[in-house]
C-alpha cells in the first residue's frame, strides 16, 4: 500500500465553522450576529505561502484572491474523527508548534484533491486554498 509522504511538514491548527450554531437570516444567506467556531484542531500540513489570482469567479459572484493553501493527507484527517472534512468558510489559526508557532487568521476559500494511487482506490491528498480575509456580510462577523 502506497501512503503519500508529506515533505517537511509543519503543524497547522484549524476551527471549523460551527454552521449549527451559527446563526442565519431566513431569508438569505447571511449570518445574523457572531460566528462560531468549533474547538481547534492540529494536523500535519505542508503550506505554500503566496499569491495566486484565480480567474474563476467564487461563490456569490466574488472573485477571491488566495494568500497560499496547505496540502493535508486524508488518513490524516480521518484519524482526527471529523463531523466533516474541512471546508469554506473554516480558519486556519496558526502555524507551527511550541516557541516556533505564528498565529494568523486565514479562512479556507476552496478544496482540490490530489494524488491518486491505484491501490488506495482513489485520492489521498487535499489541497486548501486560503485567503487572508473573507467579504464580510452584513450584520455578521467573519
Amino acid at each position: 500500500m502506497v501512503l503519500p509522504t508529506l515533505v517537511n511538514p509543519i503543524k497547522v491548527t484549524i476551527r471549523q465553522l460551527d454552521k449549527t450554531s451559527t446563526s442565519y437570516s431566513n431569508s438569505s444567506r447571511y449570518k445574523k450576529g457572531k460566528t462560531i467556531y468549533s474547538s481547534p484542531v492540529t494536523i500535519d500540513c505542508v503550506p505554500f505561502f503566496g499569491r495566486q489570482d484565480d480567474p474563476r469567479l467564487m461563490e456569490g459572484g466574488i472573485d477571491e484572491e488566495v494568500s497560499g493553501y496547505i496540502v493535508v493527507r486524508f488518513i490524516d484527517m480521518n484519524s482526527l474523527s471529523l463531523p466533516r472534512f474541512f471546508d469554506r468558510g473554516d480558519k486556519i489559526v496558526s502555524f507551527g508548534e511550541g516557541t516556533n508557532v505564528q498565529n494568523v487568521e486565514y479562512f479556507l476559500t476552496k478544496t482540490k484533491l490530489a494524488a491518486a494511487y491505484p491501490d488506495q482506490s482513489g485520492f489521498t491528498l487535499r489541497k486548501y486554498f486560503f485567503a487572508s480575509r473573507l467579504i464580510e456580510t452584513p450584520g455578521g462577523d467573519v
